[in-house]
Formats: C-alpha cells, structure tokens, sequence
C-alpha cells in the first residue's frame, strides 16, 4: 500500500490502541469505495457526505494544498476528543470523527484522496461496519487508558467482520507444523500463507460447500486450542431459541454445525510479525435455512443415523405430524393458562412445559413469568421513572404483542423505523449481534437527558426535541403500561421496541409529565395492573375561602367558533372529551402560565380549570352539566393565567401581566411553588417543587358546594 495509506492506517490504529479498540485492516473494496468518493467531492470542489452507504461509516477532510501526510486527517478527526463527554456518551457533530475512528466495533478501513481544480485535496476514510450509532457508544467510545481486548476471529459470510489484533496466545515458540494430509489442509495452509504474505486477514474466494474461520494474532501461535476457544466463546451470543446467523456467533456455529465432516487446519507468520491461521470445513456451515437442524444445544446426545431403526423412525415421524395437526391435543398445567393467538419462546419462559412443545406448537401462548430480558427493562424503566416522580410500569399483554410484531417487522426489513401506530408510544433501538440485557435499550434513551431542557423562567419551553424524545417517553409521568419485543434479522441486527400506553410526548404536557431529576412519586401513585389510570395526585383540604380577593363567582358562557350555539354541558363534555382546548397536565410551575382555552386537569379526569375564550378563568367538574365549581369573573380582556415567579395567581392581559384583573391574596413567598388541579376538584398551590402536605399549601380554591 502507498506511505500515505500505510500512515493513515497506522494513525487510526494508534489512536484506536489509546482507547481499547482493536486495530483497523485494510479492505479494498472500501479503497475503492473511498477513492470513489474523494475523486467526487474534488470533480465537485465540494465537501459533502456520500449517501446509501448501509452499515458503512465515513470521515471526510478537505485541505488546500497536496496532501503530503496519511496522519494528518486522522489526528485532527481524533482531536475532537477535547470536546466529548465519557460520562454521558453519544453522537453530536462537534465529536463525531472522534468516535468513528475509535469506534470500538469498526474492523476495517478503505482511505481516498483526490485534488480538485480550485486545487484543494479531499479526502475520505470509510469503516465496516459503521459507527456512531445512537445507543452503542457507551460500549463502543472507551475512555483512553483502556485496554485493548486479547483475542480475535473471523468467519466468512456476507455480514462477518474481518479483524485483526493483538492476542496473548501468540509468542516466539513455533509449533511443528500440521502434516499435509488432505485437499482442506492444503487449502488452509496456502490461504493462512496468502494472508501473511498481503499482511492483511481476509477471506479466501471460498469453493463449492467449504466453510471457513480466521484467526490471527501478534507473535508466533503455541497452542492450537486458542482460536478455537475464541471462535467457540460466542455461544454467549447465540439464541437457540430463534436459531440463524449473525456476524457476532458465526464461528462458533461453524464450529459446531452438525453437518460439517472433515476440517483443514493451516497457518503462518508474516513479515509484520504476526501469525495468521485458517480452517476449512467440510461441509460448509452457516445455511440460513438449517440453524435449528444443525446448531444444537449444549449436552444434546450426538445421534447415530447409519444405526437407526427405519420403522422407529418413521413412527416418531407420524408421531410428531400427529402432534402439529392437533394443536389442541396441548395440555395446560395448573399454573400455565395457553392461548391459541401467538408465541414468545425468547420473551417468556414458560412454567410447567418444555421448549420443545412450545416450538412444536408455535400458534400457543403460555401466560407465565416473565423472561430476564423483559424483567431488566420494565427494571430499568421503573428506576428511571422513579428518580423523575413518575408511577412504575406494569406489563401489558397487548403491548408485548404490538412490541413483538413491530420488533420482527423491523427485523424482516433489516431496518429500524417507527410504525404507523398512534395509540401507543414507541421507543426503538438496535444493535449488531444479540442483545445480550434488557437495560441497554432503556440506558441508551435516557442517555438523553443530557440534552434535555427542564427550564425554569418565563419562555423557557418544554416540549419534543429527536435528541430526546425517548428519554421523555421513558420518565412521562402519564404512561403506566409497557411491552416490549425484539427480533434479530439476516443481517445479524437485533430490532428492539417499547410500547407504552398511554403514549407521551403530547406538545403542551411536558412541564407536567417530566420532571426534574430528584422529584419523588406521589406516595399514592402505585398503579395495579387492572388500574393503569389511578390517581397520583394528593389531596389538601381547601384553605378558607377569605384567601380569594374575589367576592362574586360568575359563570359566563365559553364562546368557541366551532360551538357556537352549545351548551354549557355540551361544551364541558367536549373539553373532558378532549374536542375543545388543550390539556397542560395536572400541575403548573413556577414562571408558566396558561393561555386561552388551555387547562389543567386532575389525573382522575373529573376536574378541569380553564381559561375561558372570554377571560373568565372556570373550574368545571365534569358530571355537573356546565355548572362552574369556581370562578374569577375576569372578563373580556384577559388572556393568560400566570403563576408568577413570587407564587401569586395571576388573570391579566398577557400585554399588560404587570396590571392583572385578578390575582390571589398569598404568595409563595419568594420560592418554587406549583399550581395542582387535585383530584378532590381543589385547585392548590403549593411551596417547593412536589411536596404536597396540607402545611405546604398557601393557596386554595374550594369548592362552591363545600
């Protein structure tokens, strides 16, 4: 390769040592893909990104001037490193070429450079797989100082990995070298001699039904057992529930796969010192259609075909036809409930019956407890909700079905995307290989906080932002039930997703449903199963009726284009049904206000207080047919109500706030407050931030009747 390839190379893969991450090889169809590139930007005298690279990643550079040095693009793509935050990871602009040249699970590299006619050289370096993928760089972006991992290995197929690293199995002791007994050891002999002679690691062509792994490491090789132990190693990966190929196992079911009869073993050192190993297998593993017949699970009794009685066999053969034609021939336990309607063999783990008979009659669900997967996100959810004053989740049966479905939909199309669904939330996540815990998905979405604006003064504003869409949904205080689902498709991804009902991320409802970090959960707010919806909010008794400096309560008629001619308790009936105006939450905050026809109701939907369209400010309680539980009387006018930052109420012309129509007679005093619609119909204001004692209350709207 030329000097400036073999620099940027060797640029990547020093920096890329400094940070635990394995080194970068060479792969020339990404040179050409690279070099493709770079000639484009110049033809263009433009710097922009490629597009539909797939799982590919990409580093661009521009100079104005020859470009002289391979180290130079690399060492100012890693000095973004001044600027990211290991103690909250993730993507942003100002350190993305950082985190790609070190993105620990990159494995190859392609460099290209091109001079354009305004004399200016551009320059691309593209990696496979891609990095900087939202959710995986607290794996893959290791802070300097770690240390690089001690073994490596490749299997040939369209999606593995090619790399190369540093292994402690590797010394200065030369082993005798295997005798050449067949057409397999020759042909692994000459590929391992071939890769040490390029110095690089890379599959061989193949040949009609042989397979093949790679190895190498730094030194001399001693023990023939070591790449067989890191190929086999990725067992912990593998999901025999849901058998199939993924670039993170294909080693290891090569190594085991059934059908394979004969193998080639070959090695040898290259001139960079480093000892490159191949075995071919006869016949080839890794057929997508054949995982489950030959990827057994461990302590599986090896059969003898050659010795089988013919006629035992056939009668296991009409045996088992029997059985899938007659599904309900299943037998439920005591403890296990079975549905004819759909099937989770990795979801849930049922009690009381084998894998097998599930597998065998895949149209049954067993209701039982719940797999570990599932348990660590509703885990981590809840942890989560918790330190925000959110209730807990609770699984729900439905959702885990809608999960599941838009997991495998996600996993058939080997891509990520929303569904059309909007009666429920989704958050969604991915990664290559298996999923090895259920609190990955949830940490990487609340990773998002770090971006997330909380506010606190007037015009600050809440509401949907992509960089945090899922952290809101994760801690939105109204959600009470969660499914959850993944898949992993013929790329070797796994598509992960939560349901959540009721769904967050309504604009308009963020200030009431995330809350600042450290807000403690209502004590009430406990929801059972069957009660998703239950109250969260404490009641206060009201305070004396003397507070309010308003000595009439008149209810005028709420004016709306669209109703004109209504009722009042057609209009109130439209506002609880959620027709008319828009909902805040319960609760208000220090320095927000309301606008015309926005309102604040109670968690147990009966009570709503609602700035009116002609100025009067009104609480409705939603079986009383229109008759107001409360009112200021403000007329024409007004157009905000405001819970100032000294914790007065205040009705006023949003023009004029500093001359209000009406306002409370106490105020907080100078400190944080809230406004609440309870659940009792109170309207309450208290002091602080959630707690809601009686002795912290300062100011109250009683009800009329009491």
């Amino acid at each position: 390769m030329s000097q400036i390839v073999q620099q940027c190379l060797d640029a990547h893969n020093e920096y890329r040592r400094k940070h635990g991450a394995p080194p970068l090889v060479i792969s020339k169809s990404l040179m050409r893909m690279a070099q493709n590139w770079a000639q484009s930007n110049a033809n263009r005298c433009k710097m922009q990104h490629s597009t539909g690279r797939g799982n590919i990643g990409e580093n661009l550079y521009s100079g104005s001037a020859s470009l002289t040095n391979g180290r130079r693009p690399v060492e100012s793509w890693y000095n973004e490193v001044r600027a990211y935050s290991f103690s909250r990871p993730g993507f942003s602009f100002g350190t993305g070429h950082f985190t790609q040249v070190v993105w620990k699970g990159s494995r190859e590299l392609g460099v290209g450079w091109a001079r354009g006619r305004n004399g200016w050289t551009y320059f691309c370096c593209n990696y496979s797989p891609a990095g900087n993928y939202q959710g995986q760089f607290r794996v893959n972006v290791l802070p300097p100082g770690t240390r690089p991992p001690a073994t490596v290995s490749v299997s040939r197929s369209n999606y593995a990995p090619v790399y190369c690293e540093s292994s402690s199995y590797m010394n200065s002791a030369v082993p005798d070298e295997p005798e050449e007994s067949n057409e397999l050891m020759k042909k692994a002999k000459n590929w391992a001699q071939s890769n040490a002679n390029l110095g690089q690691m890379e599959h061989s062509s193949g040949g009609d039904n042989i397979g093949e792994n790679l190895y190498c490491g730094s030194g001399r090789l001693t023990d023939g057992r070591k790449p067989v132990e890191s190929w086999y190693n990725e067992i912990k990966d593998y999901s025999f529930n849901k058998p199939g190929f993924s670039s993170a196992t294909g080693h290891f079911t090569q190594v085991v796969w059934k059908a394979s009869r004969e193998l080639g073993v070959g090695w040898a050192t290259g001139k960079n010192g480093w000892t490159y190993f191949c075995c071919n297998y006869s016949p080839t593993g890794n057929f997508n259609n054949d995982y489950a017949g030959n990827v057994l699970l461990p302590g599986t009794v090896s059969d003898e075909p050659e010795e089988s009685n013919e006629a035992e066999k056939e009668a296991e053969e009409a045996e088992e036809e029997e059985a899938e034609e007659e599904p309900e021939a299943v037998e439920a336990d005591e403890d296990t409930e079975c549905y004819p309607e759909w099937v989770y063999v990795e979801m849930f783990q049922c009690t009381n019956k084998s894998l097998r008979q599930i597998e065998k009659r895949s149209s049954y669900h067993c209701t039982v407890e719940m797999n570990q997967i599932v348990q660590q996100c509703l885990d981590s959810h809840n942890e989560y909700r918790r330190k925000h004053g959110a209730p807990p989740l609770v699984i729900n049966e439905s959702l885990m079905r809608m999960a599941q479905n838009w997991a495998q939909t996600n996993a058939n199309h080997c891509k990520m995307y929303h569904s059309s669904n909007n009666q429920a939330g989704e958050n969604l996540y991915a990664t290559s290989g298996g999923l090895g815990n259920g609190h990955d998905p949830v940490d990487s979405w609340y990773d998002e906080i770090k971006d997330y604006s909380f506010g606190g003064g007037i015009g600050s504003i809440f509401g949907f932002g992509r960089p945090t869409g899922h952290f809101t949904q994760v801690v939105w205080k109204g959600s009470r039930e969660l499914g959850v689902g993944w898949a992993t498709g013929s790329n070797g991804w796994t598509y992960f997703c939560c349901n959540y009902s009721p769904a967050g991320n309504y604009q308009g409802q963020y200030q009431v449903n995330v809350l600042p970090l450290g807000t403690p959960p209502p004590a009430s707010c406990q929801p059972a199963p069957n009660q998703p919806s239950n109250s969260c909010s404490s009641a206060a008794p009201a305070l004396p009726m003397e507070d309010l400096n308003v000595n009439s309560f008149e209810t005028r008629p709420l004016v709306r284009s669209s109703f004109n001619g209504a009722k009042p308790s057609e209009i109130v009936e439209a506002i609880f049904n959620g027709r008319l105006g828009n909902c805040m939450g319960d609760r208000m905050r220090r320095g927000y206000h309301l606008s015309t026809n926005q309102y604040l109701m109670s968690n147990n939907r009966q009570f709503a207080a609602i700035l009116q369209e002609d100025g009067n400010f009104v609480i409705y309680k939603s079986d009383k047919g229109g008759q107001a539980e409360f009112a200021t009387g403000t007329g024409e006018g007004t157009n905000q109500v405001q819970l100032r930052n000294d914790g007065h109420i205040t009705v006023a012309d949003k023009s004029k706030p500093e001359s209000p129509l009406w306002k409370s007679r106490r105020n907080a005093e100078g400190g944080d407050c809230f406004l609440i619609m309870q659940d009792d119909g109170n309207l309450v204001g208290y002091k602080g931030t959630h707690d809601t004692s009686p002795s912290n209350a300062y100011f109250s709207a009683q009800n009329l009747n009491l």
